[in-house]
């Protein structure tokens, strides 16, 4: 089985190898599309003024080792499977400042390992967007009301409502109201988000597996106000508040109260920064994740990077980052485990686990990063990434599996190629590799924890069809 798994990993390899030498040949050969050819492509996709429509397909094949650094089985030591998306969008405006928007979207999954995964996941149909969409003349104001997909900045804190489906979906039931205030340079947004966990509760999806969306039903609302203080200042103050009510065993209960802000400038034409932070309160209640934890809440969390751009015609880049979720100590009665809220997506790794086994649970954590950045042909660019993984508290101090004085969680190194072909095809190759540190433990009697010190890897291999 084992050298089954080298073969597929190495035609994957070479195939994708491939891929990226005949597009290199490409990208010397390609041109515009004719304007004939432009013509009638936009008339297919709006046959009439009032409607317009296009669709996606992303094809993936991804290839994990060890990804909880167990040898367990059910859910499984080895990965190796396809996915495929495709989506399907609609919007008509049957009158001047209204468009109503609809989108559909299905995701199947074919599985060569784990042997405990069904060899076909053939999924569902859901409607991952529907929405009204309503532009004032008179004032400068837009409101969304429906499903809908929302970020903010990077998506640190707001950009995934649908964690449990992975990147399948990122919808949040909200209405949205913007008050775009150009003459001072700004803009507002109000935000109500009401989030259900489960997917039969209001738009049933067509052969439903009855997939939950998250583990607790969620209430929000968002105040996010972006202005220029000075020119090449970008500054974002927000206040969060999000009330949950646990749906399963994992779920939160409590009312968490966020302040925070995010600050962009370019310190000159070659220099930027990012650096945003918040501070969170209430009370988060979690018997599953910290259940030696009161509920009185009292975190914080820093996002950081600085930039260098050469401004050469390889785009050239190199970045230093910084951040910081604080965590709980496994010896500390208070919570002080931050709440990552919408952010629970792989911002910058697929692979890293997750101390609690919900999807991209990522606090408790120091990470140092360096990367950089290059267009090796026109349209194809590389990207290198090295972090250092530091726990910011002993969580898990006297449980098996993990140490009782180690905080270094490890070394992640990964490695981005992506090449943009034109606007319809694009491709990318992504690969991680993750090294534990002394945060981790092989417990003596080994078992189901004994390879918690070998490392993890992660390949996926990317086409995307936009029409």
């Amino acid at each position: 089985m084992k050298a089954k798994r080298r073969n597929i990993l190495m035609t994957i390899l070479c195939f994708t190898l491939l891929i990226v030498e005949f597009m290199d040949v490409l990208a010397q050969e390609k041109s515009s599309i004719p304007p004939p050819i432009k013509d009638r492509i936009t008339r297919i996709k709006s046959p009439v003024d009032w409607f317009m429509w296009g669709t996606d397909v992303r094809f993936r094949h991804e290839s994990i080792e060890n990804p909880s650094l167990t040898t367990a089985d059910p859910p499984g030591h080895s990965y190796s499977f396809e996915r495929l998306r495709i989506r399907e969008w609609n919007t008509i405006n049957p009158c001047k400042g209204f468009d109503l928007n609809l989108r559909f979207t299905w995701e199947g999954r074919h599985y060569w390992l784990p042997a405990s995964k069904a060899e076909w996941d053939k999924s569902e149909i859901i409607i991952d967007n529907i929405n009204g969409k309503f532009t004032f003349q008179e004032i400068p104001l837009t409101i969304i009301v429906g499903r809908q997909d929302i970020v903010f900045g990077d998506g640190w804190l707001i950009s995934d409502g649908t964690p449990l489906d992975g990147p399948r979906t990122t919808f949040f039931d909200a209405i949205r109201a913007t008050f775009d205030l150009t003459d001072i340079k700004s803009k507002l947004d109000l935000i109500y988000i009401n989030q259900s966990s489960d997917p039969n509760s209001r738009l049933a999806p067509i052969f439903s597996k009855n997939i939950s969306l998250m583990e607790q039903d969620e209430r929000a609302a968002i105040f996010n106000f972006s202005y220029k203080l000075i020119e090449y200042t970008q500054i974002e103050p927000y206040f969060i508040y999000k009330h949950d009510e646990a749906a399963n065993s994992k779920g939160d209960n409590g009312d968490v109260y966020v302040l925070g802000s995010r600050l962009e400038r370019d310190i000159n034409s070659n220099i930027s920064c990012l650096i945003e932070g918040a501070y969170q309160f209430g009370n988060r209640k979690n018997a599953a994740m910290f259940p030696h934890q009161d509920s009185c809440l009292s975190a914080f969390g820093i996002n950081s990077s600085f930039t260098y751009n050469f401004r050469d015609s390889l785009k050239n880049q190199i970045w230093l980052g910084y951040a910081v979720l604080s965590g709980n100590d496994a010896h500390d009665p208070h919570n002080h485990q931050f709440d990552p809220l919408w952010g629970r997506w792989a911002q910058y790794s697929e692979l890293f686990p997750n101390e609690f086994d919900r999807s991209c649970e990522r606090s408790n954590l120091h990470r140092i990063n360096i990367g950089y950045q290059r267009e090796l042909v026109s349209g194809m660019l590389v990207q290198v990434n090295y972090s250092a993984l530091i726990a910011y508290a002993n969580r898990f101090s006297g449980t098996s599996g993990f140490s009782d004085n180690g905080k270094f969680k490890g070394q992640l190194l990964t490695a981005l190629l992506k090449y943009q072909y034109d606007r319809c095809w694009s491709g990318l190759l992504l690969g991680e590799y993750f090294i534990p540190g002394n945060y981790y433990e092989t417990p003596s009697g080994g078992g189901l924890l004994s390879t918690r010190n070998d490392p993890a890897t992660f390949l996926r291999f990317q086409i995307v069809f936009t029409f």
